[in-house]
């Protein structure tokens, strides 16, 4: 939560930046960032406070938070020129289908608790791991395509 929040918190940063620079025409989607970053960043801090805990433990989340808000304000255009290859359709593809196997063997090995479930769990998991592998490798064969043209 505090990488996540942190790294939203320096988003909003940059997009502020941005905004005062002129150099970006709205500021609704760092206002929003800044919102939820600091939402999800300094809100565990609230649950996770109490006298049980080490002393170097706030300390030590404000650092991570603060390395993550250095991350997303000053890293931000480096990172996305470096991850734009990665966004693209067969990628993406690739991810959901791998994403979908997943759920379907976790979810169904959930199902498998005694000897008359185990039917119904196969099932489960051999209908949604054919389904994520096909759209897998789909998304591979689309990759490997791009490569061979």
């Amino acid at each position: 939560f505090h990488i996540i929040g942190g790294i939203a918190l320096g988003n909003a940063l940059n997009n502020v930046w941005l905004k005062l620079r002129g150099q970006r025409a709205s500021l609704g989607n760092g206002c929003f960032f800044l919102l939820w970053g600091s939402g999800f960043a300094f809100m565990p801090l609230a649950f996770g406070g109490g006298e049980e805990i080490p002393a170097w433990f706030l300390p030590m989340q404000l650092l991570i938070i603060i390395t993550a808000m250095g991350i997303g304000a000053l890293w931000q255009s480096a990172l996305q020129e470096w991850a734009k290859p990665l966004f693209n359709l067969n990628v993406g593809l690739m991810l959901f289908g791998s994403v979908f196997m997943g759920f379907g063997m976790l979810f169904g090995f959930a199902v498998i608790q005694d000897a008359e479930s185990t039917f119904p769990g196969l099932i489960f998991i051999g209908t949604f791991g054919l389904i994520g592998l096909g759209i897998f490798l789909f998304g591979l064969f689309g990759i490997l395509k791009s490569f061979r043209s």
